[in-house]
């Protein structure tokens, strides 16, 4: 039998497939002094032949899975550090915005008029600062 990649889509199919028999997992070892094979939940024996294969394909399967565990690992932690870093700058430019809006308001004795100026810069309201940020409209 060949190595297996559990990296890979064909590895893990590979493996999958010599998992799907007639067992009922967990697998535990039956060790009778005489024999000693892979029984099921169920105390069913399975076929030598596939308790060799599965067997030999799981143990050199084990060190890459935890490899590829690991590296996985490593990028969970990047991607979260990462978003943390992105909440930060988001809340960052969002009190930022509020304090702009904070200081572009309409004038209050513009209010409800038809002459209505930014109470920071008196252009006219909605004055270029809030535009900027709303968008045109």
């Amino acid at each position: 039998m060949s190595n297996i990649d559990p990296t890979t889509p064909e590895g893990r199919a590979k493996l999958r497939e010599l998992l799907d028999t007639d067992l009922t997992l967990p697998l535990s070892v039956l060790d009778d002094g005489e024999l000693v094979g892979i029984v099921d939940a169920d105390d069913h024996m399975a076929d030598r032949d596939i308790d060799a294969e599965l067997a030999v394909a799981a143990v050199n399967a084990l060190p890459q899975l935890l490899d590829a565990l690991d590296a996985k690992d490593r990028q969970i932690d990047v991607l979260c550090d990462a978003l943390e870093i992105s909440k930060q700058n988001t809340a960052e430019k969002s009190s930022a915005i509020e304090r702009v809006r904070a200081v572009h308001r309409e004038a209050d004795y513009c209010a409800g008029t038809n002459f209505a100026s930014c109470n920071e810069d008196g252009m006219p309201w909605p004055c270029p600062t809030i535009k900027a940020l709303d968008g045109e409209r």
